[in-house]
């Protein structure tokens, strides 16, 4: 379906299968029936425009895209954008660059939490080349106590010397 025109169910299957999302989560995570998500999917119904933020957030598309039933990406495969991007991040400073990643990235927090973790995977395979997936998990789960230690920390001095109100402007900048 890469060059035609799609209906809103076919953008809204094509990626949930992408992302291997179920339509359970979907269906959880939007408040509504496995079976409504299932009949806006078949376009025996069409999700409520109040709905459509949220599935494109789900879906990491833009709200246009199901509507359009036109996916901007859907013609690109992920080792082309991979290259392209690699390609462009070379050429661009840093500060265009991510502005730029920023804008179009729909979930930010999900992208900050899978970077984290495929750096921690990262380190920990660098430390501990031949080590059982057991010992793997422990290491992971040590990398995840000393962060949120150091995240801790961080908030205890803010606290100290700001107040709770120090510490909620620092959360809301998290974001």
């Amino acid at each position: 379906m890469d060059d035609l025109t799609m209906s809103i169910g076919e953008v809204l299957k094509d990626r949930r299968l992408a992302l291997s999302i179920k339509q359970e989560d979907i269906a959880e995570q939007m408040n509504v029936t496995v079976q409504t998500v299932s009949k806006w999917e078949r376009g025996v119904t069409e999700p409520k425009a109040r709905d459509v933020s949220k599935l494109a957030e789900i879906l990491l598309v833009t709200e246009g895209e199901i509507c359009r039933g036109e996916l901007n990406s859907a013609n690109v495969s992920k080792m082309d954008f991979m290259k392209k991007i690699a390609s462009i991040k070379m050429k661009l400073d840093d500060v265009a660059f991510f502005s730029t990643v920023y804008d179009y990235i729909p979930d930010k927090k999900g992208l900050l939490d899978k970077l984290e973790h495929e750096l921690l995977r990262q380190q920990a395979e660098e430390h501990w080349m031949v080590i059982d997936e057991a010992e793997k998990e422990n290491w992971f789960a040590y990398l995840e106590y000393k962060k949120r230690q150091e995240r801790n920390e961080i908030l205890s001095d803010i606290y100290e010397a700001e107040g709770q109100e120090g510490v909620d402007n620092y959360l809301k900048s998290e974001i």
